[in-house]
């Protein structure tokens, strides 16, 4: 696909009916999306259960085009954008449940409360009397600390099954943690800090590490449409959201760089549009081949067999034919190769044809091969010094 049909397409992706798109916005603002979002949403929750640590916080998709709720965030790295609430696990980063911010809906079905323990109540209704942990900031407990006290110290305070602790780290900074998992007033010994904060920072970095991993491999794109910036949001959630599906499916052949699982991912989801290219009569010679060896099509003779041979000879066999020409080539034209499949002759005529192309100083042109036969090369042939 050229650069340009990509950029046409990208212009012409539009995820609902345009015709009826005005009276559905009367009560929902994410109209243009609404029926995307909604099938994503539901496709993840049912696809993983969370461990027993949880996190729920922001995430800012950078964004400054026409749009009503775009937020400023001074502390995000992209300060303008569509901002998100998301519950993710804190252990493998997989986006459970996102709700995006638009301000105040219309009266209608999708009227809801933006207040911060509203919003905490609708991201947990999956994992809801599940007996996990969830981590939140100070977003969505509000108290005010007292930063005069001594440095390193800490006060608890205890109220049936809630823990509150306040603590100084430095002068003139005190945090205060509110916890219904503790019930008790242990400091670490290394650190003396509290057990609470120490189980804060371990889980607290869930959404922000989805985040980074959004951020250092996307598949976003300039757009003045914020549709289109959910999207690409949603996209890049999902390669994240794949790769803990895949590394717990296959654990042993998982990719652990995520950048060559992605890479893997693209080339699997393009290969049925690819196969079907390659029947494709009108192509030229070399793209065609190319696509017919690497997505190989079944009832062709040019092609390989899929039931008779396995992958690692699909790839030995595609790894000699482009990364060692030469040899593969020197090899046919001294038999050294007694035996080759009408397969074999069809791949070694496409190169030699090429080769032959580009030598000015052959003076006649002979035909090398003959498809009519699976077991013998036909000559004449010229030397094999010149197939280089």
């Amino acid at each position: 696909m050229s650069y340009k049909r990509f950029l046409f397409l990208c212009r012409c992706l539009r995820f609902d009916d345009r015709e009826t798109r005005a009276e559905r916005r009367v009560i929902d603002k994410l109209a243009p999306i609404r029926t995307t979002f909604d099938l994503f949403l539901k496709n993840i929750n049912q696809n993983y259960n969370l461990s027993e640590y949880t996190t729920i916080d922001e995430m800012l998709h950078p964004f400054r085009g026409r749009c009503q709720w775009i937020q400023y965030i001074p502390s995000k790295p992209a300060k303008y954008g569509i901002k998100m609430f998301a519950l993710c696990d804190a252990k493998t980063f997989y986006t459970s449940k996102i709700e995006i911010y638009v301000g105040k809906q219309p009266p209608g079905t999708y009227e809801v409360s933006n207040s911060p323990i509203d919003i905490v109540k609708r991201l947990v209704t999956p994992i809801e009397n599940s007996k996990r942990n969830l981590t939140t900031d100070n977003w969505y407990t509000k108290f005010l600390p007292d930063k005069k006290k001594e440095v390193g110290s800490s006060v608890f305070g205890f109220q049936k099954n809630k823990t509150l602790v306040s603590y100084v780290p430095r002068k003139n900074k005190a945090v205060i943690l509110l916890s219904t998992m503790h019930h008790d007033s242990k400091i670490d010994v290394e650190t003396r800090k509290p057990e609470i904060i120490m189980d804060y920072n371990c889980t607290k970095d869930g959404v922000d590490t989805v985040d980074k991993m959004c951020a250092a491999y996307s598949v976003s794109r300039i757009t003045k449409r914020w549709p289109l910036v959910i999207f690409y949001s949603l996209m890049n959630i999902a390669g994240i959201n794949a790769q803990v599906l895949f590394s717990y499916y296959k654990h042993n052949n998982a990719p652990k760089i995520r950048r060559l699982f992605l890479k893997t991912l693209a080339f699997d989801l393009m290969k049925e549009h690819l196969a079907s290219r390659a029947q494709i009569s009108s192509l030229p010679s070399d793209i065609s081949s190319f696509l017919k060896i690497k997505y190989a099509v079944p009832n062709s003779v040019e092609v390989f067999n899929r039931q008779q041979l396995s992958n690692n000879l699909k790839r030995k066999a595609v790894e000699e034919l482009y990364d060692k020409p030469s040899k593969l080539i020197h090899g046919a034209l001294s038999n050294d190769i007694p035996t080759l499949t009408t397969y074999d002759l069809t791949l070694i005529q496409f190169i030699i044809e090429k080769v032959l192309s580009t030598m000015a100083l052959l003076e006649g042109k002979t035909r090398i091969f003959s498809t009519n036969s699976d077991n013998c090369l036909k000559t004449k042939v010229p030397p094999a010094s010149w197939c280089v």
